[in-house]
């Protein structure tokens, strides 16, 4: 019985590990997403982009195209 406890403890410990391991990912990614969206949301109007460079006419910056 104390060696089932022994593997469940040892099993607990990883995967606590991997979940600590996982959220720093998810972390990262939501920065990067932000970072993304903030990206595609600029405009001529809102940054120092050229015009030349916003898309043609009535194209929508945060439209997702599936």
């Amino acid at each position: 019985m104390s060696g089932e406890v022994a593997a469940l403890k040892l099993a607990l410990a990883a995967s606590e590990a991997r979940a600590d391991q996982l959220a720093g990912l998810v972390e990262g990614l939501l920065v990067r997403i932000t970072e993304l969206e903030a990206a595609l949301n600029k405009a001529s109007k809102n940054s120092s982009k050229p015009p030349s460079k916003d898309g043609p006419p009535g194209e929508c910056a945060g439209c997702l195209v599936l």
